[in-house]
């Protein structure tokens, strides 16, 4: 994580606290993200229960007061998906898309 970035929630660590809606938040304070790529990575380490169905995920970006969001699925056969994005933001409007 660049410099000044925060975590301050990482819900289902190690299966510890089961939260049916999930949430993870990382920041940094107003004017302190470095500029540059940026690389979300979600990765499905464990199955907390039993059933092994595919579980969504919803990546919410809020950059500069623009709102940017993506969807995608984890599952076994596809335990990762990989989101990128540049800040500032280019000024061209595509998104990378969740892989």
């Amino acid at each position: 994580m660049p410099p000044g970035g925060n975590v301050d929630v990482d819900a289902n660590a190690a299966c510890a606290e089961q939260d049916s809606t999930p949430v993870e938040n990382v920041f940094w304070p107003t004017g302190g993200a470095p500029d540059g790529d940026y690389t979300i990575d979600v990765n499905l380490f464990a199955y907390c229960q039993a059933a092994e169905a595919p579980i969504p995920f919803t990546i919410q970006l809020l950059i500069d007061g623009q709102s940017r969001e993506v969807t995608g699925n984890v599952d076994a056969q596809n335990p990762r998906a990989v989101f990128t994005f540049s800040f500032p933001p280019s000024t061209s409007p595509e998104t990378d898309e969740a892989s």
